[in-house]
């Protein structure tokens, strides 16, 4: 975070995934288990509706589950934030959805990617939580962290 955000600046791109739009994050798990996975997002005061509110994403690994069903390819996570970075996140596969999360069995570091999907989606953070924790104390303790509420303007684009 630091107080920035990354904002998807491409087109849309709504039917496949464009490798020059991917971004990737590794990081170090320590403790095995199945977290969730949610996003603080946001999007631009001038999106209408549905607009601007999704992207690609992508565990490396064979880590990622939609809901209880391991998943393996890029799916599409939306969620839907105005004014805000609003903590949430799902993903969606033919009109259906269901929580993303991962299922680490042993420690050690794993890779997400990210790619654009339609623009303007403002993201500043992704959070990993344990599945025995409650999304509402997740976001009570994510929404302490200061970078998030206070994420400026001043953003870094991609593409």
């Amino acid at each position: 975070s630091s107080g920035k955000y990354i904002q998807y600046t491409g087109p849309n791109s709504y039917k496949s995934v464009k490798p020059e739009d991917e971004i990737s994050y590794t990081f170090k798990i320590s403790t095995p288990g199945i977290y969730n996975v949610r996003w603080f997002m946001r999007q631009p005061d001038d999106a209408e509706g549905d607009k601007s509110n999704d992207a690609w994403v992508k565990m490396e690994g064979n880590v990622g589950l939609f809901g209880d069903h391991p998943f393996k390819d890029y799916t599409k996570f939306v969620g839907r934030s105005k004014a805000i970075f609003g903590m949430n996140g799902k993903l969606e596969a033919h009109h259906e959805f269901a929580k993303l999360a991962c299922n680490f069995k042993e420690a050690g570091e794993y890779t997400i990617r990210i790619a654009g999907r339609s623009e303007l989606l403002q993201i500043d953070k992704l959070v990993f939580y344990r599945n025995n924790i409650s999304e509402e104390d997740a976001i009570y303790r994510a929404s302490e962290i200061t970078e998030t509420t206070s994420c400026s303007d001043d953003l870094v684009s991609l593409k």
